[in-house]
C-alpha cells in the first residue's frame, strides 16, 4: 500500500506541474521506491493488489498543463512553398484537360478565328435546317489550301453538300420553287464530291419543270376558255412528269382549282343568262349538253328596250336582276371569274338603284324602298341603296321633296341613258378596235351625275383596255416568237416594252418570269462550264490562262462572285516576277 500511495503522489506532482529541483529529486526517489528492485521476488518491480482491494482514487486535478511546442519557421516556409507549387500544378492540369467553352456563334466577327468559325459551322449543320447548312458551307467555301483547316473543311463540306441536296429535294416537292433550288445548289463548292451530282440533278429538274410548266399553262388556258373536257385531259398529263411535285403536289392543287373554276363558270353563266332575259329552265338541257362537251353554255341575247317609257320597269326588272346578283355571288373566291362576277353584281345593283330612284322621283316611296332593299350587303354600292331608303322613308313621313332640286335626275333620264348604253354595248360587240372606239364614243355621251354614268365609265374603261390589248398584241406575238426560237434574252426584252399597267403585260407576266428563270439556269450552266474549264487549266499549270478565263464571266452572272474569288486565289499561284 505504501508503494501505491507513493505512485499517487508521483502522478499528482507530474500533473500539477511542480518542476522544482527538489520536487524532481523527490519524484525520482519516489519512483525508485515505488518500482522497487527488479530482483525482489515479492514485487518484481510492481505493486500488485487484487482488483477487489483497490482503494478509491483521488482523480481531482487542480490544473492541466499543455506542454509548449517549439515551431521551426523554416519548416512552415517550406510547407507553404510546397503547397502553392502543388496547387498551381493541379490547376494547370485542370485547365489543360478541360473542354473549352463553345464560341458564341451569333456574335462572330472578323476577329473570330477559323477554328471558331468551323466549330460554329458544325453546330449549324447539325440542325439540319437549310439556312444553317448554307451558312456552314459559306464558312469553309472561301478557305484556300494555305489554311490549316482547309482539308478538314473540305471533308465536312462534302457531307454538308449532300445534306443540302437532300433538304432541297424535300423543299422542291413541297413548293416547286426551282429558282430557290437552283440558288441552294450554287452554294455547293465546285470541288465538292456532291457537285457533279447536284449539277446533273439540276439539269434533270429543269427538263421536268419545262414539261410541267407547259402543261400548267395549257390547263389554265382551257379553264379560262371554259373548255372543261380538254382541261381535264390536260390535267391528267401532270402524272407523266417524273417528279413528285408535278405528278402529286401540283396535280392535287390544280385538280382542286379545276373543280372550283368549273363551279364558278357555271354560276357565272347562269347569272348572265338570267340578267340578259333568258330562263335557266328553257336552257337547262342545252347547257348541260354544252358543259358535258366542254363548251360554254349558250348565252341568250338580251331583248331590245321598248321605246315606251312606261315599259322601262318591266324590261329592267329588279326581280330578274336580284336573281342574277344572287347567282353571281355563288362564284367561289380566288377563281378567274370572281372579279368579273363582283363587277357585274355592282353593275346590276346600280341599275336596281336607278329604278328605285325613278320610283322615288314619282313619289312611289313604298316601291322605291322595296326595290332598293334588293341591293345585297357587301357591295360598295350598298351605302347608296341605304341612303335612297332613308330618303324614301322621309318622303313617306311627308318630308320628301315635291319638286326637282339641283342634281336630281330629270324624268326619263334612266331610260334614255340605258338605251344609249345599250347601243354602245351593241356597237362594241364585234370586239375590233374600230367597233370598241365607236362604243366608247357613244357611252361618253352620258353626262356626269346622271343615272348610269358610273356604269358607262366602267364600260369605257373595259373597251379602252381591250383596244390597248389589241394594239399591243403584235409585241406579245413577237416576244413569244423569240422565246419559241430559244432567244430568251430578246423575248424578255421585247416583252418588257409593254406598259406594265396594261392587260397584255399582265397576261404575259407569267411567261416572262418563266423565261427569266430558264435564262438564269442556262446562264449558270454556261458560266459553270467556263469555270470548270478554267479550273482544268489551273490544274495543268496554265494559271494565267485560267485566271483570264474566270474573270471573263460577266458581272450579271449568278456565278460572277464565285469566279472572282477563285481568280483572286489563283493570283497567289502565279510565279513571282524576276
Amino acid at each position: 500500500m505504501l508503494e501505491s500511495s507513493k505512485l499517487k503522489q508521483f502522478l499528482r506532482k507530474r500533473l500539477t506541474g511542480k518542476d522544482s529541483e527538489s520536487d524532481t529529486t523527490q519524484a525520482v526517489n519516489d519512483r525508485a521506491n515505488f518500482e522497487g528492485s527488479p530482483n525482489d521476488p515479492a514485487t518484481n518491480g510492481y505493486d500488485y493488489e487484487p482488483p477487489g482491494s483497490l482503494a478509491p482514487q483521488d482523480t481531482s486535478v487542480s490544473k492541466l498543463i499543455i506542454p509548449a511546442v517549439r515551431v521551426d519557421p523554416w519548416s512552415i516556409f517550406w510547407l507553404i512553398l510546397v503547397s502553392i507549387t502543388g496547387g498551381i500544378g493541379i490547376l494547370s492540369y485542370i485547365l489543360l484537360t478541360a473542354v473549352p467553352p463553345p464560341p458564341d456563334c451569333e456574335k462572330l466577327s472578323i476577329l473570330s478565328t477559323d477554328s471558331q468559325r468551323l466549330s460554329c459551322a458544325k453546330l449549324w449543320a447539325e440542325t439540319d435546317k437549310k439556312d444553317q447548312v448554307l451558312s456552314a458551307l459559306n464558312v469553309v467555301k472561301g478557305w484556300d489550301k494555305d489554311s490549316p483547316l482547309y482539308y478538314n473543311g473540305k471533308k465536312l463540306s462534302n457531307d454538308w453538300s449532300w445534306q443540302l441536296i437532300k433538304i432541297t429535294k424535300q423543299e422542291l416537292i413541297a413548293d416547286g420553287d426551282l429558282q430557290k433550288a437552283t440558288n441552294n445548289f450554287q452554294a455547293i463548292p465546285h470541288y465538292s464530291e456532291a457537285y457533279p451530282d447536284a449539277q446533273a440533278t439540276l439539269k434533270k429538274w429543269q427538263e421536268q419543270w419545262q414539261q410541267g410548266n407547259d402543261i400548267d399553262t395549257k390547263v389554265q388556258q382551257f379553264i379560262q376558255a371554259g373548255e372543261w373536257t380538254k382541261g381535264a385531259d390536260m390535267l391528267n398529263t401532270f402524272k407523266s412528269v417524273a417528279h413528285p411535285y408535278w405528278n402529286t403536289t401540283r396535280f392535287n392543287r390544280m385538280s382542286s382549282q379545276f373543280v372550283l373554276e368549273k363551279e364558278g363558270w357555271e354560276h357565272f353563266q347562269d347569272a348572265e343568262i338570267v340578267a340578259y332575259g333568258g330562263t335557266l329552265e328553257n336552257n337547262e338541257q342545252e347547257n348541260k349538253a354544252n358543259l358535258a362537251a366542254g363548251r360554254p353554255p349558250k348565252k341568250v341575247t338580251r331583248p331590245k328596250v321598248s321605246s315606251n317609257k312606261d315599259a322601262v320597269f318591266y324590261v329592267i326588272d329588279p326581280n330578274i336582276l336580284t336573281k342574277a346578283i344572287g347567282l353571281a355571288a355563288k362564284v367561289p373566291p380566288k377563281t378567274y371569274l370572281k372579279e368579273k362576277a363582283t363587277s357585274l353584281q355592282e353593275q346590276w345593283s346600280k341599275t336596281i338603284i336607278a329604278v328605285a330612284s325613278e320610283k322615288l322621283r314619282v313619289q312611289k316611296y313604298d316601291e322605291a324602298i322595296a326595290i332598293a332593299k334588293r341591293v345585297p350587303k357587301g357591295l360598295a354600292i350598298h351605302a347608296d341603296a341605304q341612303k335612297l331608303i332613308a330618303d324614301a322613308t322621309s318622303g313617306q313621313q311627308g318630308q320628301g321633296p315635291n319638286a326637282k332640286k339641283p342634281g336630281e335626275q330629270k324624268p326619263g333620264e334612266v331610260l334614255d341613258n340605258y338605251m344609249l348604253l345599250t347601243r354602245a354595248q351593241q356597237a362594241g360587240a364585234p370586239g375590233s378596235i374600230a367597233s370598241m372606239q365607236s362604243a366608247v364614243a357613244l357611252a361618253s355621251n352620258i353626262p356626269n351625275g346622271q343615272p348610269l354614268w358610273e356604269e358607262s365609265q366602267e364600260f369605257i374603261k373595259y373597251w379602252n383596255q381591250h383596244i390597248q390589248l389589241l394594239n399591243e398584241q403584235p409585241t406579245v406575238d413577237s416576244a413569244k416568237s423569240f422565246a419559241k426560237r430559244g432567244d430568251l434574252a430578246r423575248a424578255i426584252a421585247t416583252g418588257l416594252k409593254l406598259p406594265q399597267d396594261g392587260i397584255a403585260y399582265r397576261n404575259l407576266k407569267g411567261e416572262l418570269q418563266q423565261w427569266q428563270q430558264t435564262l438564269n439556269m442556262l446562264t449558270i450552266q454556261r458560266d459553270k462550264r467556263v469555270l470548270t474549264k478554267a479550273t482544268a487549266l489551273h490544274g495543268s499549270g496554265q494559271i494565267a490562262s485560267a485566271i483570264a478565263m474566270a474573270i471573263r464571266i460577266p458581272n450579271d452572272s449568278p456565278v460572277y462572285e464565285e469566279a472572282q474569288n477563285i481568280a483572286k486565289r489563283w493570283q497567289q499561284d502565279l510565279p513571282a516576277k524576276p
